[in-house]
């Protein structure tokens, strides 16, 4: 079992089933967003409203498995593999976000499609 100690850490664990598909919560999401939430991912439009709303576009197949969450100060990095996403291939991701005030403040992400091995 993983032991988590950083607060942020623990807040990320939590938010990340509001918005992923398997639950689709949003009204439990807004609590975990600042109103003033800033988005700096190119292919999401800006702030929360602009990540939800990319989320209901997502096709219910879509699927979130978090690998590792790494924090420091107010700012956490979630690397995990989204599937189900309608492309060949999966996406990895490594997610960074900062808190304020307990809320999640600001959003970058670093996305590649899966590597596979395949043999000649």
């Amino acid at each position: 079992m993983r032991s988590y100690s950083n607060r942020h850490t623990l807040e990320t664990i939590s938010f990340i089933p509001c918005v992923a598909s398997w639950e689709r919560d949003y009204a439990a999401a807004l609590r975990f967003w600042s109103p003033k939430y800033i988005q700096h991912s190119a292919h999401i439009a800006p702030g929360r409203e602009g990540l939800f709303a990319l989320v209901r576009s997502s096709p219910d197949t879509l699927r979130y498995e978090n690998q590792v969450i790494v924090a420091e100060g107010d700012y956490v990095i979630a690397h995990g593999r989204f599937s189900g996403i309608g492309r060949p291939a999966a996406w990895i991701a490594a997610d960074i976000v900062r808190f304020e005030n307990g809320l999640l403040a600001e959003h970058w992400d670093v996305l590649q499609d899966e590597a596979t091995q395949k043999n000649p």
